[in-house]
């Protein structure tokens, strides 16, 4: 199955930066507590302290506290910030829903396109599962075809996304991944599936990862 979506660039941007904009509100709602439980999730918990392997990985982390983690009471930022927002632009609020309704998974990039910024995803943890997503940083990386990538995928009425903050692999590492993760995840005790899922892979990004890229 197939789903694409391609839409003007300079519509694109100006839903990229809505989303930039509707992140950083959100992530306000951070508490101290629950940074630290999410961090340690990620293995990026050293005492009291967030230490990150590079500057890059920032993103990636907020990209988690954001849509991964879940409280006690068992939700994440975007869904406390849906109940607790409803004075948003109507930009704002379509991304607010893409990303309540997103979800990540692991893909092999098998085209990209370069004049329309898009790239072609096979979902290798739902098998026939392909998407088209706009990504202006993603189309323009050289040699990015056949690369794998984990990343969350935001499909609004107009366009899919990624999130923007995706962990890339070298091809020949694949089968590594996909035996590695389940066993990441079990070691994790706190969070729904696709906490875990997110936090297995991102521990499997500061080993394996093609970190030198500097994607962000």
């Amino acid at each position: 199955m197939s789903n694409e979506i391609v839409m003007d660039i300079d519509r694109y941007r100006t839903i990229r930066e809505a989303c930039v904009q509707l992140n950083s509100y959100i992530l306000k709602g951070l508490k101290k507590t629950d940074t630290r439980i999410a961090a340690r999730a990620l293995g990026v918990m050293k005492g009291n302290k967030v230490v990150l392997a590079n500057e890059e990985d920032i993103d990636r982390v907020y990209d988690f506290f954001v849509n991964d983690y879940r409280n006690p009471d068992g939700m994440t930022l975007v869904e406390c910030f849906h109940q607790a927002h409803s004075d948003l632009s109507e930009d704002e609020q379509r991304v607010l829903e893409g990303l309540l309704h997103s979800s990540s998974s692991l893909f092999r990039i098998t085209d990209v396109n370069s004049a329309d910024k898009t790239i072609e995803l096979e979902n290798l943890l739902s098998p026939d599962h392909r998407i088209t997503v706009m990504d202006l940083g993603l189309s323009s990386v050289p040699d990015l075809k056949g690369l794998l990538m984990f990343s969350r995928i935001v499909s609004l009425p107009e366009v899919n996304m990624t999130s923007g903050a995706p962990l890339l692999f070298e091809p020949y590492v694949e089968e590594l991944l996909l035996g590695q993760y389940p066993k990441k995840m079990a070691k994790i005790t706190v969070g729904d599936e696709s906490m875990k899922r997110a936090a297995a892979f991102f521990r499997l990004y500061q080993r394996y990862g093609l970190q030198e890229l500097g994607y962000r």
